[in-house]
């Protein structure tokens, strides 16, 4: 279970996208980190409202490889790999 509800996670959002305070105010305001804010808002503008949610798979030891050869060839951080 997720420590913050989906629709806390969309009223820090929806707060953030409407005043333009930035993630440090806007996540002072709600008493959590900016850098949970920011990676809120990330998710958000990636895949809207689903992708808030917590996904729990089991992956291929082919694919994992897959996917760490793609982070080697086009030097992505695991956050941004996380989020394609």
């Amino acid at each position: 279970m997720s420590k913050y509800t989906k629709q806390f996670k969309l009223q820090v959002i929806e707060c953030y996208l409407q005043e333009s305070a930035g993630c440090a105010l806007v996540a002072r305001q709600f008493g959590i980190d900016h850098s949970i804010v920011r990676h809120w808002v990330r998710r958000f503008q990636l895949r809207g409202a689903d992708g808030l949610d917590k996904k729990y798979s089991h992956y291929s030891a082919e694919f994992k490889l897959s996917v760490l050869q793609h982070i080697w060839l086009n030097r992505l951080s695991y956050q941004e790999t996380a989020l394609l």
